[in-house]
């Protein structure tokens, strides 16, 4: 059983499960002060149907008391609005804004969006909105420090955007390293992984503290036939087709000298056929031949390091078409 609680309305969830119960119990629950005592709602999940509403639940005097089927999960909530697969004018499917543009500015109270920028979909890691260090307006920051305690083996920290069909654009931002930080861009990304780990396929321009530019070529996992995960997983993991030696690549690279902490730099990858180019404050540093992807998402990545997650700022992100 676990339990969420809304401290400013005393509003809450509780989540049962009865997996491992022989026969049907009854559980009665004393609820802690500063809780609503407001009735329930009651979905009922087991292997036949999901998501069932059952009949409201009050509680009696500051109890509840539950009374649950075996193999089943409960959810509880003094919260309303809740609906299974039934939703009013849901907007048809439409082609993701190109060009795309965020300064991040029209965020004002960012706590009223979670800390979470439109679009962004982060797959490990958090881009959270905060203040430029600077202090001259909003940006985003990468605020996991630490590595993951993961189930799954892990890989840079990441947030994409936009559609897998994009071919030949632009992607740039703003970062700001803090020492020892790495910060890229990232395009082509036609694949993020299976669930377990989540190595993406594509490419990323990367620059770290010392002024070190890479040009790196993302192939997914080292090796995606290794037999991994679950047996749900693992059956998942045979069926698949694609069966090229996964890994990173790095295609260019250069040391540009000017470059140190605390600084704010633009980085620009650019796609156009099979040349890869890497610019940094609009000047070319590097370029490279490779028709490996052809198309895919934008992001951006704070590169995980053996002894270090980087946490940089990111600012002024545009993807822009050829």
């Amino acid at each position: 059983m676990c339990m969420l609680r809304d401290p400013r309305t005393g509003d809450y969830s509780i989540i049962v499960e009865t997996k491992d119960a022989t026969a049907p119990q009854t559980v009665r629950i004393t609820l802690p002060k500063g809780l609503s005592r407001n009735s329930l709602c009651v979905w009922l999940s087991n292997e036949r149907e999901q998501f069932v509403r059952q009949g409201d639940l009050s509680p009696r005097g500051g109890t509840l008391t539950l009374d649950l089927e075996s193999g089943s999960v409960y959810s509880f909530s003094t919260t309303r609005g809740q609906v299974k697969g039934a939703f009013e004018d849901i907007p048809s499917s439409k082609a993701f804004p190109f060009p795309y543009e965020d300064t991040f500015e029209q965020y004002t109270r960012p706590e009223d969006y979670g800390y979470l920028p439109h679009y962004l979909a982060d797959l490990i890691g958090c881009f959270e909105l905060t203040q430029r260090p600077d202090h001259r307006g909003r940006c985003i920051r990468q605020t996991v420090s630490e590595h993951t305690l993961s189930w799954a083996p892990e890989w840079h920290h990441y947030t994409i955007l936009g559609d897998v069909q994009w071919q030949d654009y632009e992607v740039s931002a703003d970062v700001y390293l803090n020492p020892g930080d790495e910060a890229g861009v990232m395009g082509r990304l036609c694949d993020v992984g299976s669930g377990y780990g989540i190595w993406a396929k594509g490419y990323y321009l990367k620059l770290d503290d010392r002024g070190k530019c890479t040009l790196v070529l993302t192939r997914g996992r080292p090796n995606p036939r290794e037999p991994i995960g679950d047996a749900e997983q693992q059956a998942a993991i045979l069926a698949r087709k694609d069966v090229e030696r996964g890994g990173e690549y790095t295609l260019a690279e250069v040391t540009l000298p000017s470059v140190s902490a605390c600084q704010w730099r633009n980085l620009r990858l650019r796609f156009e056929g099979d040349t890869v180019t890497g610019y940094v404050d609009g000047e070319e540093v590097l370029q490279a031949e490779s028709g490996h992807y052809t198309h895919g998402m934008a992001g951006l990545v704070a590169p995980l390091q053996e002894k270090k997650v980087s946490t940089p700022y990111f600012d002024n992100l545009r993807v822009v078409p050829l």
